[in-house]
């Protein structure tokens, strides 16, 4: 099988140095301070998303940018793996499934953060957003796999902790499993089509 991991929130707690860049954004643009709480929600959606809700259309694309320049040069490494997640990509790829990470983090940070991880090892590939390419959704960074890859879609699954990613699996046509130790409390996936929910890192040796 086609095991897709998310990564802010399934492989890692990456809450740090996303809420100190968005701090140190916020001061350069002048604009006000937010709590953790609202910040947080920030976590999951791509970050033309977010910062449009607070640009102009036509300064997003330079200010992507610029964020994800402090990002790689402060905070990139602000960024917790959780407990147990190198020993389960191992066995995942001891029994023969295929690993993949798909994530709206820009591209070279997501590289840059896995290869610190060391998990690369364990990688078919390490996909993530490009704005210059015009990648910036989950689907958008789906299709991408599947293209580059050929990977059978019906023998695929994502695994990711926030509607962004239900949405990414269900728009590209692929099986998608939710993390609950990530960002996204398991009352937001009501009614949505979820193969399973897995409360704790261990519950996935269960599964596969």
């Amino acid at each position: 099988m086609n095991i897709i991991f998310d990564l802010d929130g399934t492989i890692s707690d990456s809450s740090e140095g996303i809420f100190a860049n968005f701090r140190e954004f916020f001061r350069i643009y002048n604009l006000p301070d937010l709590p953790d709480e609202t910040l947080k929600k920030f976590i999951g959606p791509p970050t033309e998303e977010t910062l449009s809700k607070f640009l102009e259309p036509e300064k997003v694309p330079e200010a992507v940018r610029l964020y994800r320049k402090i990002y790689k040069e402060k905070n990139i490494l602000k960024n917790r793996m959780f407990d147990g997640i190198d020993s389960l990509m191992k066995y995942l790829k001891d029994k023969g499934h295929t690993l993949y990470v798909a994530t709206t983090k820009e591209q070279k940070s997501s590289e840059i953060i896995i290869e610190n991880f060391g998990l690369t090892k364990y990688l078919s590939g390490i996909y993530g957003a490009d704005i210059d390419k015009n990648i910036h959704t989950k689907t958008d960074v789906l299709n991408k796999l599947f293209n580059d890859t050929g990977a059978n879609k019906d023998d695929s699954i994502l695994i990711g902790d926030t509607l962004y990613d239900v949405d990414g699996a269900e728009e590209t046509g692929i099986k998608v499993g939710v993390a609950l130790w990530g960002f996204c409390p398991k009352e937001k996936f009501k009614n949505r089509k979820i193969e399973f929910f897995a409360e704790k890192v261990e519950d996935l040796y269960k599964i596969f």
